[in-house]
């Protein structure tokens, strides 16, 4: 099987002709993975204009808990139209999963996703910024 944590990172180039970033898609063996369309990428505050940035995706198994937990970086970026992230929950045993969006203190709270889909046994949702979630098997 897999070792975890999984990390894969992917830089997204800037390109003068649109103001803006390339799109830029990420995935993690096993399936799950993370779309920003063209243009869509607003940097972390501070970032010289023009820098290309490297988008950070980690994912980590948690046996005990059974669950698989998802980080990303930088920090501060946003994305407007919303990026779309799609997260399989194939690693963990179970027919359907519970989504998480865990804050700054750790705090984990339930979050609805945009689409499930129980056969494939992924879902999706989209986003406007980076946050830090949780598969947890049901």
């Amino acid at each position: 099987g897999n070792t975890y944590p999984i990390a894969v990172s992917k830089r997204i180039k800037y390109k003068k002709n649109i103001q803006g970033y390339n799109k830029g898609v990420i995935s993690v063996p096993g399936g799950s993975k993370f779309t920003v369309e063209r243009g869509a990428l607003i940097p972390p505050p501070g970032t010289p204009q023009g820098v290309d940035i490297t988008i950070n995706m980690i994912m980590d198994y948690d046996l005990l808990a059974n669950e698989l937990r998802f980080e990303f970086g930088p920090e501060g970026c946003q994305f407007d139209p919303p990026a779309e992230l799609r997260l399989k929950w194939n690693p963990l045993d179970s027919e359907t999963a519970t989504l998480y969006y865990i804050d700054d203190e750790g705090t984990y709270h339930q979050k609805t996703p945009d689409v499930v889909n129980y056969e494939d046994r992924w879902m999706k949702i989209y986003i406007d910024h980076f946050s830090r979630y949780a598969l947890g098997a049901d």
